[in-house]
């Protein structure tokens, strides 16, 4: 079940994204026509590009395993470099 909840968002997030670019070239013909105004258009491009670029950051971390929890140590001191 979380398989299938899990490639629904996939579906869902991708045709969100893909709406937002197809409004941007939307805004884009309008704009061209004085329509729509130029801050319009940068907006709807940063969501856009908002859009694709959580869908790339969370295909980066779609391997197996990624998923998991990971734990980090840090060692103070640990590799200090004498001044002399």
């Amino acid at each position: 079940m979380k398989l299938v909840q899990s490639k629904k968002k996939w579906v869902s997030d991708f045709k969100a994204a893909e709406g937002f670019v197809n409004d941007l070239e939307i805004f884009l013909e309008f704009v061209k026509e004085g329509e729509v105004s130029a801050e319009e258009v940068a907006n709807q491009y940063n969501t856009a590009l908002e859009a694709v670029e959580n869908l790339e950051f969370r295909n980066m971390l779609s391997d197996e395993g990624d998923n998991m929890t990971a734990i980090l140590q840090i060692t103070a001191g640990a590799g200090e470099l004498s001044g002399r």
